[in-house]
């Protein structure tokens, strides 16, 4: 089996010389000590044979071991802890007595930069008041040293700016202006536009108007001759109806009295010289023909 080495370790390492470890490493003692003692039987068992006496062995090894690694944890911690709360005693005793020290030298410092402290002051009180008209006027003025500049040197500077914001102004005065003007007359364009478009309209519908009427009025003078034609050719064909009517009545008239005569002189011709004279028998054919002789009549 291969022998096991424990390293050393070096108070020189951290700092800490002899006596002061050796207050430390003997806190550890009896629990290296017991820890020897299990070594030596860990190195039996380890060289045994395997079997149920060599199990429970290194069981029992094994306890030991672990009381000696956890007594070993115990006292780390009750050292480290000592030693931190000495370092805490250490802290709080330097700050108490080095804090008298601290106020000394601040008063002192404050006493001999008296006149170093009054300029910075000035400086600072000059600064606030030079922002405070410049910056409206000068957005870059945070950048430029004006607690540090001398009064002349200021008063140029201060001059420039004022002049740069008139100027400015003006621009933006005459920008504004402009914009309203334009805005102005491109109301106004809009509304010429619109009144012109309107007029346009109005003349337009009133001439619409003027159309619809003429050709209402075109209409209505044609319905009308054309009702005076229809009317005139009505009347033309109503006379040349009646004309045309009239003409076959005369001659229906005429034939028939031509049928009449015949018939009468036929009649005349049957019974005149026979009974009646001439002129009696006329007579006669007349009162048959008016419908004067009862049960007797002459057909045409």
């Amino acid at each position: 089996m291969e022998t096991m080495e424990l390293s050393r370790v070096k108070p020189s390492d951290y700092e800490l010389d002899e006596k002061k470890a050796k207050a430390i490493e003997d806190a550890f003692l009896p629990m290296i000590s017991e820890r020897e003692i299990l070594k030596a039987e860990f190195i039996q068992v380890v060289e045994l044979e395997i079997c149920e006496e060599t199990c429970d062995r290194a069981k029992a090894v094994k306890k030991g071991l672990v009381k000696v690694r956890k007594g070993i944890e115990k006292t780390h911690k009750v050292q480290k802890q000592f030693f931190w709360q000495a370092g805490k005693f250490v802290d709080a005793w330097k700050n108490a007595e080095t804090l008298p020290v601290v106020q000394m030298e601040e008063k002192l410092e404050g006493i001999y930069n008296h006149y170093e402290n009054e300029e910075k002051e000035r400086k600072a009180k000059l600064l606030a008041d030079r922002m405070a008209i410049c910056e409206p006027k000068d957005t870059n003025a945070k950048f430029m040293q004006l607690g540090e500049m001398a009064e002349d040197v200021f008063d140029s500077y201060y001059d420039s700016i004022c002049l740069a914001d008139e100027s400015r102004k003006a621009t933006e005065a005459k920008i504004e202006a402009d914009r309203i003007a334009a805005e102005k007359a491109e109301s106004d364009e809009r509304k010429r536009v619109a009144d012109e478009n309107a007029k346009l309209k109005e003349e337009a519908d009133k001439r619409e108007a003027e159309i619809k009427a003429e050709r209402e009025e075109s209409e209505l003078k044609l319905a009308h001759e054309r009702a005076e034609l229809a009317r005139v050719k009505s009347e033309a064909d109503a006379k040349e109806t009646v004309a045309r009517m009239e003409k076959e009545d005369e001659a229906k008239r005429a034939k028939n009295k031509a049928n009449c005569k015949r018939v009468n002189n036929a009649i005349l011709k049957a019974i005149a010289g026979k009974c009646v004279s001439d002129e009696a028998a006329k007579a006669l054919i007349v009162e048959i023909a008016n419908g004067k002789v009862p049960n007797v009549s002459i057909s045409y």
